[in-house]
């Protein structure tokens, strides 16, 4: 089937350095074999299920260091990334001016390290086998970068603590976005482009102006060097003209990104948001994606509906529901006839659920939305601060995130909301210490502890206290 195929796969390849849309077929075979590590890496489970994996590491770097490059323009920070492409660094990544306020707001450390005239930085790795090879390597960035005027500030950091709070930009930052006030959210859904890196400079100005169509505003962060860009549009899903504007923006992007051979999924797959998408990337080669499904999983078993969905399943279909679940919405989900209700009667509306402590509906439901699935609270990592009841528990029920998906579910209807006090739901909720740690940990600063006291307060007042 691949060589049967070859030329409309290499036809349909985009041209970006790194591509996770749909299946890759372009290198799976070399000398008339197939190679099947390559075939099922990156297929979502979709194909098979790997049970056992052989990885290949690459060994540490002996000595590693990071310029930070202020820019007064995002253009001057996309044409600096294609500027140092060159010097064989080891990561670029760029973050728009709303993250570095973020940054500054969450670690008052960053107010002495980043320029406040910044619209942009660059943070730049580079490694070597010596610390006299890395050193002069970033001082050769850092005068090429401002004498091109593409910089008006660098800072170099090679001891290892002025290079882990740099490091900290990228890793704990972008997260903290969630920590936003109000219901609006940056919506990680066409947050996973990558494009070919020349073309990033101008590429830009394409995302501002669909963004400017939509009338959204975004936060950037990129790893520019490569052309991948994390895009995360401000829109709050419990505003059905938002979710609306979410399929036209993705489509608008994705025809600017297909336009310069680029790919809508660089490197986190296709998932259920970007699996309609896959065929107007693909054209006539996703017929030969479907041919591979069909070999592989003939009773589409294997995660249906990820990377080839003959449905037509939307970006917004598989949403979570927002809304709190109330008796109105109750009534007008039933059967009952509309002439139970009076002309001009507004329905009784009240929250289906009654809360033991002291906050709304609202600020609870609000409170669980703001968990967005990171998987931070389940780090095991010793150098992190989390949830010590995963460490000694391991399973997906005892990490702070299962508490606060099944206080969303109760709230939104998705779950009877009985099952508020039940043994069930107070088994979950036992498995909490009320350490604090993940609140405090937490990038979105979620509230665990106060869903999870809700849930206590709920079961004790059923069943009193032994």
């Amino acid at each position: 089937m691949i060589s049967n195929n070859q030329q409309l796969i290499q036809t349909h390849k985009p041209k970006s350095l790194v591509n996770r849309c749909g299946y890759r077929l372009d290198d799976v075979m070399g000398n008339n074999r197939l190679d099947m590590a390559k075939l099922l890496v990156g297929t979502e489970g979709t194909l098979g299920i790997i049970t056992e994996a052989t990885i290949r590491t690459s060994r540490l770097p002996k000595h590693s260091g990071l310029i930070l490059l202020a820019c007064e323009r995002l253009e001057n920070a996309a044409n600096a990334a294609q500027l140092i492409r060159k010097y064989d660094i080891a990561a670029c990544d760029l973050m728009d001016r709303r993250l570095l306020q973020l940054a500054c707001e969450s670690d008052e450390r960053y107010n002495h390290v980043l320029p406040k005239t910044a619209e942009a930085i660059l943070l730049v790795e580079k490694t070597g086998e010596s610390f006299a090879e890395v050193r002069e390597g970033l001082q050769q960035i850092a005068k090429q970068t401002r004498q091109k005027k593409l910089a008006f500030d660098s800072k170099i950091a090679l001891e290892h603590d002025d290079v882990e709070l740099l490091c900290r930009l990228t890793h704990r930052v972008v997260p903290t976005l969630y920590r936003l006030k109000g219901s609006t959210r940056p919506l990680p859904f066409v947050e996973d482009i990558a494009i070919p890196p020349d073309e990033l400079p101008s590429f830009l100005v394409r995302v501002q102006n669909v963004l400017k169509k939509h009338q959204v505003t975004a936060s950037l962060f990129a790893h520019a060097a490569h052309g991948q860009l994390h895009i995360r549009p401000f829109l709050d899903l419990a505003d059905p003209e938002h979710v609306r504007r979410m399929q036209h923006l993705a489509r608008d992007l994705y025809a600017e990104v297909l336009d310069v051979k680029g790919t809508i999924s660089g490197e986190h797959a296709d998932g259920l948001s970007r699996t309609w998408f896959v065929r107007e990337q693909y054209g006539p080669l996703y017929d030969v994606f479907v041919q591979l499904k069909q070999l592989f999983d003939p009773q589409n078993r294997l995660n249906p509906g990820k990377i080839i969905d003959e449905s037509g399943q939307s970006l917004a279909q598989n949403l979570r529901p927002v809304q709190i679940m109330t008796s109105q919405t109750e009534l007008s989900d039933s059967s009952e006839p509309d002439a139970l209700i009076e002309e001009n009667e507004t329905p009784p509306s009240k929250p289906i659920v009654q809360l033991e402590l002291n906050w709304t509906p609202d600020d609870m439901t609000l409170a669980a939305r703001s968990c967005n699935g990171c998987g931070g609270c389940r780090t095991t990592s010793d150098i992190e601060r989390m949830c010590p009841m995963f460490r000694i528990a391991p399973a997906e029920e005892a990490t702070p995130r299962a508490k606060a998906n099944l206080m969303r579910a109760i709230m939104t209807g998705r779950l009877d909301p009985e099952v508020l006090g039940s043994d069930a739901i107070s088994d979950i909720a036992d498995l909490c210490f009320h350490c604090h740690q993940c609140r405090v940990e937490c990038p979105a600063s979620v509230d665990i502890p106060k869903l999870v006291t809700e849930c206590k307060c709920r079961s004790m007042w059923r069943k009193g206290l032994p």
